[in-house]
């Protein structure tokens, strides 16, 4: 999605000339979205803010009917290396992403009203002081702690609706070394805070604490080439999903079937799937993917 900045319609490329911030997620164009209505979601994990860059179809474009030349600016780097299964390892160099300026995230937290999530990643800033400002006003927060760091462990965590980890990040932040446990320490550890566990062809831990509940759900059958963007896939999804009204196991059904379409293709942008794609994938395969409880107890 984008939204609104101070009166500009960041849907219009024009706004970027204007020097406002732009607010992505991974919903608007893989959800066919049409409208800014249909989405209320801030992200600063991909927060590109400063003035005077020039319209031009730049590689961060490509794809997406977007003009933006990011030549002039010190942007992130990521280095990604791919084996024969699929699996990725990042490298990456924060550049401009580490450099908001607080101004900004100030003013992408005071934009939150009720009804709005503030989706959140770890490869920006003051992450922690954007969680605590979030915290405060009338909408929800929620963090996907990628890619995991030294910071993490200063991170109010116990402010959060909603965390998304992967198997790595969730034993980064615990202290252990295996899924099972990180859930039940994160469990134990932040009981007000929705958790969501993801472990690829492993499928994924789901507690909600609405109702308290810890259930697994099972992996969508498919072919890894590569798994870039599969992450940023389910969290888009997932969060549209969200906002749309759907309720949590729905939402991480959707999410689970667009990481599972973005892994069988290479790349990062190119391997996010549409809609259909994604609802095609759930109506041809019927594995265990409803959500069963489990006792996190009994989870090695």
């Amino acid at each position: 999605m984008l939204r609104d900045c101070e009166g500009c319609n960041l849907l219009d490329v024009n706004a970027v000339q204007k020097g406002c911030c732009i607010c992505v997620t991974f919903c608007l164009h893989w959800l066919n979205m049409t409208t800014t209505s249909q989405l209320r979601i801030w992200v600063t994990a991909l927060l590109l803010a400063w003035g005077g860059v020039a319209s031009a179809q730049g590689p961060l474009a490509q794809g997406w009917g977007v003009g933006v030349d990011v030549s002039r600016l010190l942007g992130g780097h990521a280095v990604i290396q791919v084996d024969q299964q699929g699996q990725n390892s990042i490298v990456i160099a924060g550049g401009t992403n580490r450099q908001l300026p607080m101004e900004l995230i100030d003013r992408a937290v005071a934009a939150v009203a009720d009804g709005d999530w503030l989706l959140l990643q770890n490869e920006t800033n003051d992450v922690d002081t954007a969680i605590r400002g979030a915290a405060a006003t009338s909408g929800r927060v929620a963090l996907n702690l990628a890619p995991p760091d030294m910071r993490i462990g200063d991170y109010p965590i116990g402010d959060l609706d909603l965390l998304i980890v992967n198997e790595a990040e969730a034993n980064a932040l615990a202290g252990t070394s295996s899924s099972g446990a990180a859930l039940r320490t994160l469990m134990e550890q932040y009981p007000e805070v929705s958790l969501l566990l993801t472990m690829g062809g492993e499928g994924l831990y789901l507690y909600d604490s609405i109702d308290g509940v810890a259930q697994a759900m099972g992996a969508f059958a498919v072919t890894p080439v590569d798994e870039t963007a599969a992450g940023d896939s389910f969290v888009g999804y997932l969060m549209a999903s969200l906002v749309a009204g759907e309720n949590l196991p729905d939402a991480v059904l959707r999410a689970s079937a667009a990481g599972a379409v973005a892994v069988t293709r290479a790349g990062a942008a190119p391997s996010i799937p549409s809609i259909d794609e994604v609802g095609s994938l759930i109506e041809q395969q019927t594995p265990s993917f409803e959500l069963r409880e489990i006792d996190p107890g009994d989870l090695a």
